[in-house]
């Protein structure tokens, strides 16, 4: 069994809205309707992970799952999560991310490997810029990181715990392992992290397009 630690504490400044984004609604329905719906098609436990402010409003709503509270930084969420994990395998996924589907989900839950993320090509041509020298990056060995990663929930824990002083360095959670079998799965140019109001338009364009709205 996999235990899914979803982050929902993230603020929705960039979002401009007044209030937690995953509160924020699409036709109705706040985002956090969506991504659950989602996993709960699947054979999984679910941990949401909310902010201090938000915590009696989800409790409130008696959905069934584990709520905890997160912490000052992304990577703080996480291991708040990854501390009530009861399983051998975990994975962790940005709340934001209402558009993940089927086929990412199953892939992931299938996963035998330490430790696995999503990612899709990079199509567009990157370049390095260090003081204005400026290096095109090749395409073929860079990937467009998305959520969500997991593997053995043994070895996340360990690893945010060994840099439980320096978390807010580091920007996925993959990228806290060291020595680890790394897998990657083929993530979806619709599972984008809805943070811009532009963001919001494209996830309800989506929605409809897949008839869930």
């Amino acid at each position: 069994m996999t235990t899914v630690i979803l982050l929902m504490a993230g603020l929705g400044s960039r979002l401009k809205a007044s209030k937690n984004k995953m509160l924020v609604k699409i036709n109705d329905k706040p985002l956090y309707f969506y991504i659950l719906e989602k996993f709960k098609r699947h054979k999984c436990e679910i941990i949401l992970v909310v902010s201090k402010n938000d915590y009696d409003y989800f409790n409130s709503l008696n959905l069934g799952y584990k709520i905890v509270i997160g912490g000052a930084s992304r990577q703080e969420s996480v291991l708040n999560g990854l501390k009530e994990v009861r399983t051998d395998r975990v994975l962790i996924h940005d709340g934001a991310r209402i558009l993940l589907s089927d086929r990412i989900i199953d892939e992931c839950l299938e996963n035998d490997y330490d430790a696995y993320f999503v990612a899709t090509k990079v199509i567009n041509t990157i370049r390095y810029n260090k003081d204005n020298d400026f290096k095109t990056l090749n395409r073929d060995k860079l990937l467009s990181v998305q959520t969500p990663q997991g593997g053995k929930t043994k070895l996340f824990l360990e690893a945010a715990l060994k840099n439980e002083a320096r978390l807010a360095e580091f920007t996925d959670d993959i990228s806290m392992l060291k020595d680890v079998d790394i897998n990657v799965i083929l993530g979806d140019e619709k599972n984008i992290k809805v943070t811009t109001p532009n963001d919001l338009s494209l996830a309800k364009f989506y929605l409809e397009m897949e008839g869930l709205i």
